[in-house]
């Protein structure tokens, strides 16, 4: 995210800072890390805001940071704050006067494309055949929830379990000949359990609770550390070889393969990983993002972390709404103005990128609405400043052959929100 974030400053300024080569402003950025950790963001945040006296923050990436550093800090202290990769459905709750955005779809959308793919899996473990016909009048199907306490992990369950009992009772609803199945007679049990992110017992307890209770279906919400908690239920084998295992956008680690054993055999029957994203091999926009950022960095094009184009748009976003006052010490209130012109109003699209920044610094120090294509997509905002628009990646992990090593490999496109 770092990356992204000084490649497109460099960028920007290139083309003479904020506004142009016509008294363009340098645009600088102050780095500091909160460590994955609310109270080390709270103190870099209060760096940020009152002894830098920066009018915008972009981060955190944790949504637990994110919330804590808006309500302690960003909020009180007038700072515009914006995310690239905080997807908790609560975000878009708080009372935040405009202040806080992100580039990045909320999990409501994450949620909703899992429910979607694991409707299918609860109509099997039901008895429904490909056909369609039900082999019982009535069924029980378990569903696991495994997360952790917190803002992130109780959204995307919350979301889930919601968007799943939605579609199977939408789908029982269609009365399809030859399913039995009634509204009422699938008896859907949705249970949470709770670990701790990280913590190696914590993660074991969490599985065993979940493997006696023998899932048809398995949600796993974590963050890096949380890896080992796929490993934990991998090694119960009525659920490596039976449920279906959901992913959700944190658990997308390098660090799986080291607990996915060490040959194709481990392989669980189903692993169905998600995260916010539209990388298409059509989008020009994020193929070139995507070329000068591994140029620059020295990176493999397809071991790009998630979000890194939403911190490259979220850098452009602020330098045009900065291009958008004159005042000499923005406040964060005026740039929250300039990116609420950012509905997808307008006919003509702006492209962000160094090729099509002195138009679009022209046209944020006009009038009327604006609408943007980035590098992760569509960009026009609601009124809770997230994306409008949004798509959600599937992605699976493969074992290499010959080697015995795991990689994640994405494949497309699940699901996709347009801003109508």
């Amino acid at each position: 995210l770092r990356r992204a974030v000084e490649l497109a400053v460099d960028e920007i300024n290139n083309v003479g800072g904020v506004g142009g080569r016509q008294g363009g402003k340098p645009l600088a950025v102050l780095l500091c890390d909160d460590q994955g950790d609310p109270e080390v963001g709270e103190r870099a945040a209060r760096y940020l805001a009152e002894v830098a006296g920066v009018p915008a923050i972009i981060g955190a990436a944790f949504s637990m940071v994110t919330a804590h550093i808006a309500q302690e800090v960003a909020i009180p202290s007038g700072t515009l704050l914006i995310s690239p990769a905080s997807t908790a459905v609560a975000l878009s709750a708080l009372a935040d006067q405009n202040l806080v955005w992100r580039t990045v779809a909320p999990d409501s959308r994450q949620a909703d494309t899992m429910a979607h793919f694991a409707t299918w899996e609860v109509l099997q473990a039901a008895g429904v055949s490909a056909q369609g016909e039900a082999s019982a009048s009535s069924a029980t199907v378990e569903v696991a929830m495994v997360a952790p306490d917190d803002v992130y992990g109780n959204g995307l369950m919350s979301s889930f379990e919601e968007a799943v009992s939605a579609s199977v009772d939408q789908v029982l609803r269609f009365s399809v000949d030859g399913l039995a199945l009634g509204t009422g007679g699938l008896d859907l049990r949705i249970t949470p359990f709770y670990h701790v992110p990280g913590d190696p017992d914590s993660m074991a307890q969490a599985a065993a609770q979940v493997a006696d209770l023998d899932p048809d279906v398995v949600l796993l919400v974590g963050y890096d550390e949380s890896a080992g908690l796929v490993g934990q239920v991998l090694s119960h084998q009525q659920l490596a070889t039976s449920a279906s295992l959901f992913l959700a956008d944190g658990l997308r680690s390098d660090d799986l393969g080291t607990f996915l054993g060490s040959s194709a055999d481990s392989k669980p029957r189903l692993l169905f990983g998600t995260n916010p994203g539209g990388r298409l091999a059509t989008d020009g926009i994020w193929l070139g993002f995507r070329d000068r950022y591994a140029q620059r960095w020295s990176e493999p094009v397809d071991e790009l972390h998630n979000y890194v184009e939403n911190a490259y748009d979220a850098t452009y976003l602020l330098a045009y709404a900065l291009a958008a006052t004159d005042s000499a010490q923005p406040a964060g209130s005026e740039l929250a103005a300039a990116l609420a012109r950012v509905n997808g109003g307008a006919e003509t699209t702006l492209l962000v990128g160094e090729d099509d920044a002195l138009r679009a610094f022209n046209a944020f120090g006009g009038e009327g609405a604006l609408k943007l294509r980035g590098a992760s997509g569509e960009i026009a905002f609601d009124g809770n400043g997230d994306p409008q628009a949004g798509s959600v990646l599937r992605w699976v992990v493969n074992f290499q052959a010959g080697t015995s090593t795991w990689s994640i490999d994405e494949c497309g496109i699940a699901t996709s929100y347009d801003v109508s």
